[in-house]
């Protein structure tokens, strides 16, 4: 369905009035794991919000709002998993690091 701005002739709005973008169980899915995995932000947290008022906006059939509260949503899990996969490769490369550290200070003290 297609509305013209009164006064307006040459833009339109497009509005949602049809079923889309239904299932949240992967979004859900997905904002609980971040939440869970990656602690250190709370952007898991925030991604979760936004998919339940997602869904509560569906069900009262504000297609329009429900969709644009499914992107913040997958922009704030996005945003999760990605510190969280950057925060878990830190710890691994300072592991590595301190290890190798550990490994030649050791060495060192088996030379006397």
């Amino acid at each position: 369905m297609t509305i013209q701005e009164p006064g307006l002739n040459t833009s339109t709005v497009n509005l949602v009035t049809e079923n889309p973008l239904e299932p949240y169980t992967c979004l859900y899915v997905m904002s609980i794991l971040a939440s869970i995995f990656c602690t250190a932000c709370p952007c898991g947290l925030i991604g979760l919000m936004h998919v339940i008022a997602a869904r509560a906006d569906y069900s009262r059939g504000s297609f329009n709002l429900s969709q644009k509260k499914r992107q913040q949503a997958l922009c704030w899990t996005g945003w999760a998993c990605g510190l969280g996969f950057l925060v878990l490769v830190g710890i691994i490369v300072a592991l590595v690091v301190s290890g190798t550290a550990i490994a030649g200070v050791v060495s060192s003290f088996n030379d006397y």
